[in-house]
């Protein structure tokens, strides 16, 4: 990739101003406002985050809603990225190329609000994949 394409592509994934990471619709990919996505390229590396928070009761429906959810994060995250080339392609006049990198799909759960008094447990669910732009 050249620095103009590199441009294109940093504007399309940027969305600190005038984008929203999380909508009911429009831009963000997810279409679901309990949905954040954060892309970010690190040398010839997209690397797209998706986080969302789950409510469960105890360990085990934490763990079943857990893989819920990232299954659902994974959708996003292809969306997100069909919706980067198309507009790569549209603004570049070339598709973009990506291709996963192996074993760069992690999980990241993270307990936000727990009590003794209290069986609901609230979690953000992190899912990381990055691709190498070719």
């Amino acid at each position: 990739m050249n620095f103009e394409e590199v441009n294109i592509l940093g504007n399309i994934i940027n969305d600190t101003y005038g984008k929203a990471s999380t909508s009911s619709g429009g831009y963000p990919h997810s279409g679901d406002a309990t949905v954040a996505i954060k892309k970010t390229i690190e040398g010839n590396v997209l690397k797209i985050m998706a986080i969302s928070v789950i409510n469960t009761i105890d360990e085990y429906h934490m763990r079943n809603e857990v893989d819920k959810c990232e299954d659902q994060l994974d959708q996003h995250i292809k969306k997100c990225l069909a919706d980067i080339k198309k507009e790569f392609k549209s603004e570049a006049g070339r598709a973009l190329k990506t291709k996963q990198i192996k074993d760069s799909e992690q999980t990241s759960v993270e307990i936000i609000n727990h009590s003794a008094y209290n069986a609901k447990r609230s979690a953000y669910v992190r899912r990381f994949v990055h691709f190498e732009i070719e």
